[in-house]
């Protein structure tokens, strides 16, 4: 028996790139970092293997606070530090280092400190403890592990980020492997539908069962046994009954509302892409009721920029109280301007796209529907 035609989509393929160039931009992250904190440690053990000793006079020892919130007062970052002077062969070095709380208690009253200096080069020198401590990150294996604590989170975040707009379904592309005459697969928003006679069959799986939901449907699997496979939620929409059928042309999706006896429902379906529902559009407006009025509305570009305006305005009315916050004599709220920012970065692309492009909403109602 021949083995059935397994296709991806084209989010399916930028996400095994974008997971390719994620683990190699990890690696090279990883090896970089610790490369460069190997240098810091190789230093401090050349150091240590060959190094003058001479006493130091302490200059500073000095406690600061960072305020570290944004609305507590009583939010600080302690920062410890130690500014000492030396001399070798009649020139005077300087130089501050970052303490521990701990060595900074342990330092107090103390006017002399023994320190470490490179005999050929004075300037490079340090206290005892700071650099062993140093030195005992000069394994590369664990200047990796150290770097993984860092590096790994951010390039997670980075992944989640990047795939949140490039992982995307091209709208005007028939999806190969997701479509048949009557049926239609969307694996982005878990939805799979079939025209069955007069009724408009609509299943919504758990996203945990993609993959399997598009194994079965690219074998020719019958819908109903993939429903029963994955336990979908099964919706059976009969056509001949629907009051409206509603579809924006730059959307994937059309709204249906239909009469069964007395009571009203609607549902939402979702496609892979525009051309996908308007292939599937083509073919539900073919069984609806003769009775039903046909429309083609376009929008003016104001009525269709509205809603991607008005998060632009909210986004610049955010960045504004975060600015605002920060000349109230507080610290700007990043958090506040990020959120601006983003509301902006989501409604702006929108905006310009309606007034390039106003929406045109395409319809089946009865007189009375809105």
């Amino acid at each position: 028996m021949e083995k059935p035609t397994s296709y991806k989509s084209v989010a399916q393929q930028r996400k095994t790139k974008l997971r390719l160039t994620i683990i190699i931009l990890t690696m090279v992250a990883l090896c970089a970092v610790a490369w460069l904190k190997g240098l810091s440690s190789e230093k401090a053990a050349r150091l240590i293997a060959s190094h003058q000793v001479a006493q130091a006079t302490v200059l500073s020892l000095q406690h600061n606070q960072i305020k570290a919130g944004k609305t507590d007062e009583q939010d600080y970052k302690n920062i410890y530090s130690l500014q000492y002077q030396f001399t070798v062969n009649g020139e005077s070095y300087q130089k501050t280092l970052l303490l521990s709380a701990y060595d900074y208690e342990s330092l107090q009253g103390i006017e002399q400190i023994e320190i470490w200096y490179s005999p050929g080069n004075p300037e490079h020198n340090s206290i005892e403890k700071d650099l062993k401590t140093k030195a005992r990150s000069s394994s590369f294996t664990w200047r990796l592990i150290s770097a993984a604590l860092f590096v790994i989170p951010a390039m997670l975040f980075l992944f989640k980020f990047v795939a949140f707009f490039y992982i995307r379904e091209p709208k005007g592309t028939l999806p190969t492997g997701f479509y048949t005459d009557n049926s239609w697969l969307d694996i982005e928003d878990n939805c799979l539908a079939e025209i069955d006679n007069n009724t408009l069959r609509v299943a919504k799986f758990d996203k945990k069962k993609v993959d399997k939901v598009q194994a079965l449907y690219q074998s020719n699997t019958a819908f109903s046994e993939i429903v029963s496979a994955v336990k979908a939620e099964e919706t059976l929409i009969p056509l001949t009954k629907v009051t409206l059928l509603e579809s924006k042309h730059y959307k994937d999706e059309i709204s249906l509302e239909w009469l069964d006896g007395e009571t009203e429902h609607d549902i939402r379906v979702q496609f892979l892409s525009v051309a996908a529902k308007e292939h599937a559009l083509a073919r539900i407006s073919n069984l609806l009721p003769g009775a039903l009025a046909h429309r083609i509305t376009p929008k003016t570009r104001v009525q269709s920029a509205l809603a991607g305006a008005i998060g632009v305005i909210i986004g610049t009315l955010v960045i504004a109280a975060a600015i605002l916050y920060q000349f109230s004599g507080k610290n700007l709220d990043i958090v506040l301007f990020a959120l601006g920012c983003l509301i902006i970065y989501f409604a702006l692309p929108s905006m310009i796209a309606r007034l390039i492009d106003p929406t045109v909403v395409t319809s089946w109602s009865t007189e009375t529907a809105s």
